[in-house]
């Protein structure tokens, strides 16, 4: 049986996943579980090349630069989505955990809450066609939550990873028989260790367990079924299952200090602040993620300016606490809301219009944790 592999990649045909890494940067091999919609979705490798100072006698560097360490960025943005199902987390927890730290059930509420020890690593991957990528040991760095009133609630995840896999397609050199684990490809360029691998019609993946440069790669198990010479390789992809629905700002709410306001628009950003531990004396790639500087929440607040809200310059000029609720949906299990109970707002600009238009309020502000403890920010699930 022929199998179709696209000779061209497009956005409409990307497929996501994301895995909690149980150890720290031991990658986790994507499956259908762990599957998610992505709007923007960016894996950027890195790979230290560095040159030496010393000189021979001419002005120009000579070709013997060194590799050093290898790290990744990289990028998730994404519709805001529930689960629509009380008590399972959404099909991208595994990022809100990575960017808080802690995740419980409380009643029929998934919670996130903040943890100023430890936040786990995560694989993530991307499935384009005939190509795919990965990246490991990664952490959430920043997370900005997006609410506008004539738009969908966003949630962009962003930070930098231990290290970068990729896979793309080509053809088995030489037959590769039932039972044995090694499959020769005329070019290894194709491949790096640890992705998944659909040999031709096999239904199941195998992962990759090593490459070397006369394209013998080695897998984690056997050949099911013996794969003559000429038939593809190329990235297995799990099946794709995802769900809930997207939230829209015609529905939600935007409460402070047991007051409803009207907002226009609203974003909350945390930024985690973290560091890879990227300078051991024998490592190639970071080891850890490191917590070791505060964690900063804020956010920004858009409304018109009407008479009734006029006294929120009063209370930015005062500092007052504002104990905010900004809740997406109105429906149970379909809802997603972001507490910051201790919200202080600096002192508002407002907006010229011009000649025409409604004049506006634009407000920004830092989310900071009450006496209770480490409680500047909580995302529910409800």
């Amino acid at each position: 049986m022929a199998v179709f592999i696209p000779e061209r990649s497009f956005g409409w045909n990307r497929k996501s996943w994301v895995q909690k890494e149980s150890t720290y940067g031991t990658p986790v091999m994507p499956v259908t579980a762990g599957s998610f919609p992505a709007l923007e979705m960016e894996i950027t490798p890195a790979t230290e090349r560095l040159t030496r100072d010393d000189t021979t006698g001419i002005r120009s560097f000579e070709n013997n630069r060194f590799s050093g360490r290898k790290s990744a960025d990289w990028r998730v943005m994404k519709y805001l989505i529930p689960s629509g199902t009380t008590n399972v987390a959404p099909d991208d927890g595994d990022f809100f955990q990575a960017a808080m730290g802690d995740v419980s059930l409380q009643g029929q509420t998934v919670q996130y809450t903040p943890d100023d020890d430890d936040v786990p690593g995560l694989s993530i991957w991307k499935h384009v066609g005939h190509f795919v990528q990965g990246a490991y040991g990664c952490a959430v760095n920043q997370m900005v939550l997006s609410f506008q009133g004539s738009d969908f609630s966003t949630v962009e995840f962003s930070g930098p990873g231990k290290d970068f896999v990729q896979g793309g397609t080509t053809t088995i050199d030489v037959t590769a028989n039932k039972g044995v684990a090694t499959i020769i490809v005329a070019d290894a360029d194709f491949y790096s260790a640890n992705i998944m691998l659909k040999v031709h019609d096999h239904t199941t993946g195998y992962q990759i367990s090593s490459v070397s440069s006369n394209g013998t790669i080695v897998l984690s198990t056997t050949l099911f079924h013996t794969v003559t010479a000429g038939h593809t390789l190329s990235p297995f992809a799990p099946t794709v299952t995802v769900v809930g629905d997207a939230l829209h700002g015609i529905t939600g709410s935007f409460v402070t200090n047991s007051t409803t306001v009207t907002i226009i628009s609203a974003t909350v950003t945390l930024n985690n602040n973290l560091q890879l531990r990227d300078d051991e004396y024998g490592q190639s790639t970071p080891t850890a993620i490191i917590l070791d500087r505060r964690r900063e929440v804020t956010f920004t607040l858009e409304l018109y300016l009407t008479r009734a809200n006029f006294y929120i310059f009063g209370e930015a000029a005062r500092f007052l606490a504002q104990n905010i609720t900004l809740t997406a949906g109105d429906t149970v299990a379909k809802k997603c809301q972001v507490l910051m109970p201790q919200g202080e707002m600096d002192v508002p600009g407002i907006t010229d219009p011009g000649a025409e238009g409604e004049v506006m309020l634009s407000a920004t502000g830092s989310a900071l944790s009450t006496s209770a403890g480490a409680n500047d920010l909580t995302i529910n699930f409800i």
